[in-house]
């Protein structure tokens, strides 16, 4: 796919918007086109921070450029243009590299917290096409490393994107690869990275999707560790414990000896959906079931690949996906990054009402102040003075009643 790269500066072309997503290495901003008032997605590449600046560009930004030119997929976020910045006294004479996107309304890490406003068929649209998408990085010999909620986007058409490609990389041809097993957010890494795996394949992005479905059919996480150690516990309470005969050799990765279960476990991962669907009303048949069951499974070469799971009874059976056209349009715009910003605004806001003494208190401690004062000051005076008197204590009962941070406030402005 051809992708232009111009150096110029970036506001020439684009008027930022606001931030909607911030990453390890910049940025992104919601920006219009000036030429087309088309809405595009910026992602910057901050070259002024310090690591960047003493490591040079960083790998993972090159990685992300270099796939994503060779990538045309409709389910696969387009990559519009590259500009970069000329070197000023402004930029420390390092200029910043802008990736244009197209711009999608929402990501399903901002969508998760509005829970169970998808349907049945909707659902099965979504997932659908992340399985599209999925299946042409896999043809590609792609490994995306980094499927979340976060990192999937849909617009207010219905249509369903992967995006961020930062810890992707294709796939090695000699026959025992070795590559790094810190890949991918904890919630939705696969059993075998966090024992230790280096030879991998892309059954890794099939254990995400699997995790990813689960919280789309239950609106939870579904493996929710806080450390790798309680990560892989979790899995192993819900996925049963690993063995030789469930997944063989799993004994010899390299972090079986500090992973391995702690004692025998069952089981339980379909009887968990059931309880949680029932505790949450809703409706769940087996089929459906079956597919999760069959996505998280810990011998990566039992579990299902993009294919298989495009083929399996859940997209043939009634009620059939709707389609992208058909899927639920929202007013306003979610975005995690967007949704935390808005979330932080309110604590402040509801801190300081906290912090403020109510009205009628502050009014009563003005009136005993002031009558404090007129009865220690008897002495006559012209109803001018009174009232500038009155004027004077007001301010300063106010001053004095207000909270050292307000108080500090006042001084300081």
């Amino acid at each position: 796919m051809q992708v232009s790269c111009r150096t110029k500066n970036v506001n020439k072309y684009y008027k930022v918007i606001g931030e909607v997503g911030s990453g390890t290495y910049g940025k992104v901003y919601k920006a219009k086109c000036l030429k087309t008032n088309d809405f595009v997605a910026l992602k910057k590449i901050d070259t002024k921070d310090q690591k960047i600046m003493a490591e040079g560009f960083p790998i993972t930004a090159i990685r992300e450029i270099k796939l994503l030119k060779i990538m045309n997929h409709k389910n696969i976020l387009r990559l519009r243009e590259i500009i970069i910045s000329k070197a000023s006294f402004r930029n420390n004479f390092r200029g910043s590299t802008f990736l244009v996107f197209d711009y999608y309304d929402h990501d399903f890490a901002g969508l998760h917290r509005q829970r169970n406003i998808f349907t049945l068929p909707q659902i099965k649209c979504i997932f659908k096409q992340l399985l599209e998408g999925v299946k042409y990085l896999h043809e590609s010999k792609i490994i995306h490393r980094d499927l979340k909620c976060a990192n999937i986007l849909m617009n207010n058409k219905g249509q369903v994107t992967l995006a961020d490609f930062g810890l992707a990389r294709t796939l090695s041809n000699v026959n025992y690869p070795k590559y790094t097993y810190k890949v991918v957010t904890l919630w939705y890494r696969a059993p075998e990275l966090l024992l230790g795996q280096t030879n991998y394949n892309t059954q890794i992005d099939m254990w995400s999707l699997g995790c990813i479905f689960a919280e789309l059919i239950t609106g939870e996480v579904l493996f929710k560790g806080d450390i790798e150690f309680r990560q892989m516990e979790r899995i192993y309470e819900l996925c049963g414990s690993a063995t030789e005969q469930n997944w063989p050799n799993c004994v010899n990765l390299r972090q079986w000896e500090e992973f391995k279960p702690r004692r025998n476990y069952e089981r339980l991962l379909v009887k968990h959906i059931k309880d949680v669907c029932q505790a949450l009303s809703k409706q769940i048949d087996q089929v459906t079931l079956d597919l999760i069951d069959h996505l998280l499974i810990l011998d990566p070469n039992k579990r299902l690949n993009a294919v298989q799971a495009l083929n399996h009874d859940f997209f043939k059976q009634e009620p059939k996906p709707c389609q992208p056209n058909e899927m639920p349009q929202f007013e306003k715009e979610f975005h995690e990054t967007l949704l935390k910003n808005e979330m932080r605004l309110q604590q402040q806001r509801l801190e300081k009402q906290q912090m403020r003494p109510s009205s009628n208190t502050t009014q009563k401690l003005q009136k005993i102040v002031r009558d404090e004062r007129i009865m220690s000051k008897p002495q006559q005076s012209s109803p001018q003075r009174d009232q500038r008197n009155k004027q004077d204590i007001d301010f300063e009962d106010i001053l004095k009643f207000e909270p050292a941070e307000e108080k500090k406030k006042v001084k300081l402005n």
